[in-house]
């Protein structure tokens, strides 16, 4: 029994030395700078000769390949890392929405659960946070083998000055820059702007309060410029007898909430009609796949649409 357990232990250690690996060969590709062994060594802090044995190891098995340009996964390497970062980046959503947990314990945690979730579990809390796009961070969860795994965005220390920009991406390493971004209160979905940018620090306003960052901690920022005609609006926008088709939650609806409106068929490619408005257009009436439902403005406003007609 002992030496099974031991087996078992190695088998453990064995498997989360190979999937690290994997998640540090894929960020290696995403990010055009791919992974070495001198690389993986200092990732997964041993020596040099273990991580050569490992790549060798991996590379037999077909789940990465070996070039003078560095590691590259396999199909199936890709595949196998892609559902680690999805498991990682969905138990940070739901530490982060369910549990309260501050941003700063996200990733340690996370980084132990991944590897304990199996594919059945992985997509049963996915369902059950509402199958949120994005984590705590900003990043994309994937869905599927071939998803983006980064924000086409440009650093917040090259962003210019006077041009206001939307937070879409706060990287959550170094851990001591991301405690300082995360008391800085700078987090993704926030609309910013650059007042004044020096060697060492950066200013920014967020539309109330002065917010002075590292130009250090500003390049761990991705950030895009505000869309100020976006495609959808808010389904409270939609006027009596108007319909709109749901193109997304607001990733502001989370938890509890997110779920009852994916349960009442507010999903994307919906077609939602405002039927019915009360005196102070607080709750409204709409008509979901045959049915009539009851809105709050609150709910409603989470919920972003594309105007399909118009009353006459």
């Amino acid at each position: 029994m002992a030496l099974f357990r031991s087996r078992r232990r190695q088998e453990r250690v064995r498997r989360v030395l190979v999937e690290d690996t994997l998640k540090h060969v894929l960020s290696g590709m995403d990010q055009d700078r791919l992974a070495t062994a001198k690389s993986l060594a200092g990732h997964l802090q041993t020596s040099h000769q273990e991580a050569l044995e490992l790549v060798a190891d991996m590379e037999q098995h077909r789940l990465l390949s070996v070039s003078s340009a560095g590691l590259r996964l396999t199909e199936e390497g890709e595949e196998w890392a892609l559902r680690i970062v999805r498991a990682h980046r969905l138990w940070e959503r739901y530490l982060a929405d369910e549990i309260g947990k501050p941003a700063t314990a996200l990733h340690r945690e996370a980084d132990r659960a991944e590897h304990r979730l199996s594919p059945d579990g992985v997509e049963s809390l996915d369902a059950f946070l509402g199958y949120p796009r994005e984590d705590p961070h900003g990043d994309p969860i994937p869905a599927a083998p071939g998803d983006r795994m980064q924000h086409d965005s440009t650093s917040l220390s090259e962003w210019e000055a006077g041009v206001p920009a939307r937070v879409v991406h706060v990287e959550d390493e170094p851990a001591s820059t991301f405690l300082e971004l995360t008391r800085a209160g700078v987090r993704p979905g926030m609309t910013i702007e650059v007042r004044e940018s020096g060697s060492a620090d950066i200013t920014l306003n967020d539309g109330s309060n002065d917010i002075v960052v590292s130009r250090a901690a500003a390049s761990r920022v991705g950030v895009e410029a505000v869309r100020r005609h976006a495609d959808d609006m808010p389904l409270s926008h939609l006027r009596l007898g108007e319909k709109g088709r749901v193109t997304r939650l607001d990733e502001q609806c989370r938890g509890m909430s997110r779920r009852r409106l994916l349960d009442l068929g507010i999903v994307p490619g919906t077609i939602v009609e405002c039927a019915l408005s009360s005196m102070f257009s607080d709750p409204c009436a709409y008509r979901v796949r045959g049915s009539m439902i009851a809105l709050r403005r609150d709910q409603s406003e989470r919920i972003r649409v594309v105007r399909e007609s118009r009353s006459i």
